[in-house]
């Protein structure tokens, strides 16, 4: 089993968001931010990254990318 923590940067979160709806790059970043703040800092289940999860830093790839990534990956550790 590969427990995996999908990331990218904030301000390609917010673009990717903003190009699914008709609010502006900024006001998806601002909101981001936000939210991120939030579930990490909650009393019960902050988000976290799991202690033995693999951080996958998706920024600078497309879908499939990511899939080859996380297939390789679970491969390696077979």
């Amino acid at each position: 089993n590969v427990k995996f923590f999908l990331d990218a940067r904030p301000e390609v979160r917010a673009a990717r968001r903003a190009a699914q709806s008709q609010d502006s790059t900024e006001e998806v970043l601002a909101d981001l931010k936000r939210r991120d703040h939030l579930d990490s800092t909650r009393a019960t289940s902050p988000l976290s990254i799991p202690e033995d999860g693999v951080v996958v830093d998706t920024s600078d790839m497309t879908i499939d990318e990511v899939v080859d990534r996380l297939v390789s990956i679970v491969r390696l550790m077979s």
